[in-house]
């Protein structure tokens, strides 16, 4: 591009005073080519902003004090508004236009300032109008230090998110500096010139230090941005035929962005030469394209896109038993958004999906939710089946669903429940509290041992806090001792760590903090298990009943644990140690096992046979370590029978005596990697 200087061309310089010997320098550089020149005084900008537009060209040359920072921000973006091409130099300090940029507004993302020996060089990175006549690459002189000391100083910029066509170099040794000269299209027909190092200062100024590269530099510079003009390129983005909207249209080297309108169309100012355009959409393959264009002018380029090649998904959800789960909701969000309802057989197919890998997740009343990945190739049916764990531990009186949230990430399938609420699906039910009538109390009860569902009873410090609370006042079965609040830690001592309660348990175990709640039981008819130990701040040390069990059917337990309740100011993450967690996990775990095991007794002559199956028990091996029949009187609880139970393939077998005239309960202990899990049996009547 030649230069073509305009005489009639008017341009405004922003001087520090207005007739400072460096802003008279500048211009009389610029008049000496023919410009009209109006220094204007750093102090006048608010008002200057207001005529901006009488100008072809504004300079904003001055160091600008702190209170003229906003007017200086007003200005630039009156002449960005009305058209008009600026020059935005730096020097040496912080007062300049391209530092007062970078920190007020981050673009450019840093500028620097600094000294060093002799001089400072310019070297072109892009061919460009402003250095018309220096090849690309080859230092040119640019400032040359008059001082004694030989400093001289510079001013340099990095992260320009416009085009930056310069760079600045040591003149002694070669070193990088930063970068010098860039632009940006403010408008079609105007454009923001950065020009580092050439704030016509104390530091340098055309008639100081400026080399005569510097001078004719300056000149180009001015002369370009007042003729400068953007190429157009425009179109319409199509995909098989139809506009899209949203498409992304990047010119590469230029870093500049346009998104298409509903009808498709876009429009971009940019640089005249060879840019690399792409254009961008979901659901299509990307276009590539390399285009030529004049340095001013229309160009017109419309994009039809084409969609990738794609895959498909098909697969089925069901239980962890093998049955199908219908209605089970699936949903993707990426590469493409996606949703799949399972059929009666469980089944479902999702097709015309993007390559790419899935996260899946899966929802189904009844089932814990699942998640899963699945990767799509084009012009294939990935498989993905997906197995769903039924929700077999209920809570009831949750706190914010913290208990249930917080048995799920021990892997406990849990749902929160309300009283009222069907029990009879599940395994085990949680008791955390809640305000039920005791007509909806004893129907919950009788629900509960109907469908063989273990209970467990939580409790705390409170009258109205946790379920042991509930089933002291609506039965005979539990009463509270000694509460409290706010002493010592709660502490669990000298238990049966073979016992699967108490499995990884530490003894002692320490279940809430210094300062936290307890309780603990005054009778309960079932098997204790552990006390609890709270050292008060009187010196005295509170001790009794925190855990005990009792069997509530052949198939189901009941257990209570007088501190493991969850209130608002009480549970994981507010007191609760880690075994206070592990306690209740193992309590669920225990009676989930308990409701997997099933039973059969058959009497002849003057022996009973008993039979104990295990879920999920494969022919071989055993399940268990050991399994040891109990049989106890079921008036007075004392023991009548014990002996080892064998392994007879898909169940353990044991041949007892008949035991009398009185009717007995069942019962075993079943050895699993050392921690043993008690189980109650069926009732056998005389």
């Amino acid at each position: 591009m030649d230069v073509q200087l305009k005489a009639s061309s008017r341009v405004a310089v922003i001087d520090t005073t207005g007739s400072s010997t460096y802003g008279t320098s500048l211009s009389a550089l610029l008049t000496g080519e023919g410009y009209q020149v109006e220094l204007v005084s750093r102090a006048g900008l608010t008002e200057f902003a207001g005529r901006v537009s009488d100008y072809d060209l504004v300079v904003f040359n001055a160091t600008l004090l702190s209170s003229q920072q906003q007017p200086f921000l007003d200005a630039l973006d009156a002449a960005r508004a009305a058209g008009v091409s600026t020059i935005l130099p730096s020097q040496y300090g912080g007062s300049h236009a391209i530092p007062l940029l970078s920190s007020l507004r981050g673009d450019p993302a840093s500028a620097d300032w600094d000294f060093v020996s002799v001089g400072v060089d310019y070297v072109p990175t892009s061919q460009h109008p402003i250095f018309a006549g220096y090849p690309v690459g080859t230092p040119i002189e640019l400032l040359t230090s008059t001082l004694s000391n030989l400093n001289q100083q510079y001013g340099a910029f990095s992260g320009w998110s416009g085009v930056t066509v310069g760079r600045l170099q040591s003149r002694v040794d070669g070193s990088s500096l930063g970068d010098a000269v860039g632009y940006q299209f403010s408008s079609p027909s105007s454009v923001d010139v950065l020009l580092s190092s050439l704030a016509a200062s104390t530091y340098g100024w055309p008639d100081e230090r400026w080399t005569d590269h510097a001078r004719r530099i300056y000149l180009n510079a001015v002369a370009w941005a007042i003729d400068a003009r953007q190429a157009e390129l425009t179109g319409v983005v199509t995909g098989e035929g139809s506009p899209v909207a949203g498409a992304t249209v990047s010119a590469v080297e230029a870093g500049v962005v346009a998104i298409t309108a509903a009808d498709g169309t876009y429009y971009l100012g940019l640089p005249g030469g060879k840019l690399t355009i792409t254009v961008e959409a979901h659901g299509f393959a990307t276009h590539t394209e390399v285009v030529e264009l004049p340095q001013e002018g229309l160009l017109r380029l419309d994009v039809d896109l084409v969609p990738p090649p794609r895959g498909s998904v098909a697969g089925s959800v069901t239980s962890v038993d093998g049955a199908p789960v219908a209605g089970a909701e699936l949903e993707a969000s990426a590469p493409t958004p996606w949703t799949a309802t399972t059929g009666e057989a469980g089944e479902f197919t999702v097709g015309e999906l993007l390559e790419g890998s899935y996260d899946v997740s899966v929802t189904a009343d009844g089932y814990l939710p699942a998640h899963a990945s699945v990767t799509v190739v084009a012009d294939t049916t990935a498989q993905l089946d997906i197995t769903l764990r039924p929700l077999d531990v209920g809570v009831l009186g949750d706190v914010d669903m913290t208990v249930t949230h917080y048995l799920r990430d021990a892997g406990v399938a849990a749902a929160s429940l309300e009283w009222g609420d069907d029990v009879s699906t599940y395994r085990a039910i949680v008791v955390n509290g809640g305000s039920p009538d005791e007509g909806t109390f004893e129907a919950f009860l009788d629900a509960a041992d109907a469908a063989e569902v273990s209970l467990i009873f939580t409790g705390t410090w409170g009258v109205d806090r946790g379920g042991v609370r509930l089933l002291e006042r609506y039965t005979d079965r539990v009463s509270v001792g000694d509460q409290g609040s706010g002493d010592g830690a709660v502490v669990l001592p000298d238990f049966d760590a073979a016992h699967a309660l108490f499995a990884g348990l530490p003894d002692p175990a320490e279940l809430v903090v210094a300062g936290g709640s307890h309780s603990v039981l005054e009778s309960y008819p079932g098997e204790p298990l552990a006390s609890l130990s709270v050292a008060r701040d009187d010196g005295s040390v509170l001790t009794g009943l925190s855990a005990g069990w009792d069997r509530r059917t052949s198939s189901s337990v009941e257990i209570v644990l007088s501190t493991s309740a969850v209130t608002e100011v009480q549970g994981p993450g507010r007191g609760w140690t880690t075994e206070a967690g592990r306690l209740l996990v193992n309590a669920v775990e225990w009676a989930e096992f308990v409701s997997g095991a099933s039973w059969d007794t058959a009497g002849q002559g003057n022996s009973t046979t008993v039979m104990l199956r295990l879920a999920g028990s494969e022919p071989w091996p055993p399940p268990a370590d050991s399994a040891t029949l109990v049989i106890v009187d079921a008036q007075t609880g004392a023991e009548v029978v014990r002996q080892q139970m064998s392994w007879a393939g898909l169940f353990y077998l044991a041949t007892a005596p008949r035991v009398g005239a009185r009717p007995y309960l069942v019962g075993a202990e079943v050895v699993i990697d050392g921690i043993r899990f008690d189980l109650p049996g069926p009732r056998l009547s005389p």
